[in-house]
């Protein structure tokens, strides 16, 4: 006995309107450097960061960061993160 799934979706947006979103998004993305100490670890990373994201959104990306390049392994440390600078820096959240 064979299951069939629900059929698949049909997506009415095109090729070109799908493009033209993606340029709209990409217009709004910029780039924050974020001052980060974790136990006795000191420096900065940068991510990227859309133009309306808030402070919280863009430490978190931070943090996935460093999780990604092995930092934030210590089961205690101290830990300070601070966004200080913004490509667009008349929106800082």
């Amino acid at each position: 006995m064979i299951r069939r799934g629900p059929k698949a979706q049909v997506f009415s947006r095109s090729a070109e309107d799908c493009f033209v979103a993606f340029i709209k998004r990409s217009d709004k993305l910029g780039f924050a450097t974020v001052k980060i100490q974790y136990g006795c670890y000191k420096g900065t990373v940068t991510v990227s960061a859309d133009e309306n994201d808030v402070n919280e959104t863009i430490i978190a990306r931070a943090k996935a960061v460093l999780r990604q390049r092995g930092f934030l392994t210590l089961p205690m440390a101290y830990e300070s993160y601070k966004v200080i600078s913004r490509d667009n820096e008349d929106n800082n959240n």
